[in-house]
């Protein structure tokens, strides 16, 4: 068992081992530590900036795209419903409306109160496109009441392979 002196040992030993847990919470007073907080502008962005969808075979169904808008803010919610315009660019989009491609969502999406995204959904259709052939479209956030679209991550691509 334990002798007198172990114990006296033990008793010198305790406190040195006590100490780095101590100084810890000092370290933090001494030194000073960055706030990561987001702090800026409620920024909007596509959460996928491009996806590839082969189109449904000959006579299949339509085949359902959907991709979140997200916002960014302080608050981390939104604090009241926020209308996002999008577009498409034009200059940059090959796909045809009604034939490669049907927006189910329209421009404005509203991010409800409460929440931090909205769906854009839409559906890619049968279309006359053959293997090897792709068409591109291109939506664009704008920035709007309350919100900015965020430079970098405001344009998405979606690109349509034909199917054979």
């Amino acid at each position: 068992m334990f002798d007198m002196k172990s114990f006296k040992n033990i008793k010198k030993i305790v406190p040195l081992l006590l100490v780095p847990f101590f100084l810890t919470g000092c370290l933090n007073d001494l030194f000073e530590q960055p706030d990561y907080t987001y702090d800026g502008p409620n920024v909007v962005e596509f959460r996928n900036l491009s996806q590839t969808v082969t189109e449904p075979a000959a006579g299949g169904a339509a085949i359902t795209v959907t991709n979140p808008i997200q916002l960014i803010s302080a608050a981390g919610l939104a604090d009241s419903d926020i209308a996002v315009a999008f577009g498409v660019d034009a200059d940059n989009t090959t796909a045809v409306a009604g034939t490669h491609y049907s927006l189910n969502t329209t421009s404005p999406v509203t991010i409800s109160s409460g929440s931090a995204s909205a769906n854009l959904s839409l559906d890619v259709l049968d279309s006359p496109l053959t293997a090897g052939q792709s068409g591109v479209l291109t939506l664009v956030l704008e920035s709007g009441s309350g919100y900015e679209a965020g430079e970098n991550i405001k344009t998405y691509t979606l690109t349509i392979l034909g199917s054979d």
